[in-house]
């Protein structure tokens, strides 16, 4: 049996990124507060979708209270390099 997609709605390889995200936020055991389509949004909308990686030059989505839940409401999308200088401050 083939595997099946679970989230058909996004485009590829935008449903593997969405899966991945909010399987991590659960594993470090984080509140989930997107859907598929939000998530997605908050890609498109940003203006960086393109350009989202891991890579020195990507941008990554960060929470802004790393209490509340990955949401819509709390995160944005920022480059890496100036995510990662968040993390050393604390702040983003």
């Amino acid at each position: 049996m083939p595997f099946q997609k679970k989230y058909t709605q996004l485009p590829n390889p935008w449903n593997v990124f969405y899966a991945r995200a909010r399987s991590q936020a659960l594993f470090r055991k984080e509140e989930w507060a997107f859907t598929p389509e939000s998530w997605y949004k908050l890609w498109q909308d940003s203006g960086f979708a393109e350009l989202k990686g891991r890579t020195r030059t990507g941008y990554v989505m960060v929470r802004i209270d790393r209490i509340e839940a990955w949401g819509p409401h709390n995160c944005r999308i920022i480059g890496r390099m100036r995510q990662l200088a968040g993390v050393k401050t604390g702040q983003y």
